[in-house]
């Protein structure tokens, strides 16, 4: 079965954003407005620490049906919505292709999900 996430993947940048920002609104009661608006992670929850962004990660990648590479060397965890979806789409983009059949899916599915 195919997810939002997975559609989210493979359609566009900003529909990633809005499938990680109903991931917080859903498991951190973030608000999805202010999950998009561009604040860090420690500004959207109070005591968001890196235990709430593996839960996060966890989640994506569930849905996404890959996992995620830690960063390369001493580079830091994406401390924001933003940069966790251009980590994901840069991710999906580097594995070339190789994932799973099921996140090889059209544009128009995603176009077609209510948000």
């Amino acid at each position: 079965m195919r997810t939002e996430a997975q559609v989210a993947l493979q359609s566009s940048l900003p529909a990633l954003r809005q499938e990680i920002a109903s991931l917080l609104q859903q498991h951190l009661g973030v608000d999805r407005d202010r999950a998009l608006s561009g604040l860090a992670f420690t500004q959207l929850h109070p005591g968001f620490d890196s235990l709430d962004l593996l839960e996060l990660q966890l989640l994506l990648e569930k849905q996404l049906g890959f996992e995620l590479e830690p960063p390369a060397g001493n580079s830091p965890w994406p401390s924001s919505l933003e940069e966790l979806a251009q980590e994901v789409l840069r991710q999906s983009q580097a594995r070339g292709g190789k994932q799973d059949e099921s996140l090889q899916l059209a544009t128009a599915n995603a176009e077609g999900s209510p948000r």
